[in-house]
């Protein structure tokens, strides 16, 4: 889940900030930097929020996807 406000009751929560975001139809991709790490978080369309956002990212473990980077 990606917020602007921190969740409450959430233990795997990320804050970061939004560097791109990019509409794909049926979704919006926000890249989100975190650290020195980036996450992409793909979300409902009805969720784009800008580059230079402040967000939470809120990891619900059973719904991440790895990819390795080459």
């Amino acid at each position: 889940m990606l917020t602007t406000e921190r969740p409450v009751r959430a233990e795997n929560v990320w804050e970061g900030n939004v560097t791109t975001r990019a509409f794909l139809g049926d979704a919006v991709d926000h890249m989100v930097a975190v650290g020195k790490h980036e996450i992409r978080a793909r979300c409902l369309p009805h969720i784009s929020l800008a580059p230079g956002t402040t967000v939470y990212l809120d990891m619900d473990p059973g719904k991440l996807s790895l990819v390795p980077v080459d």
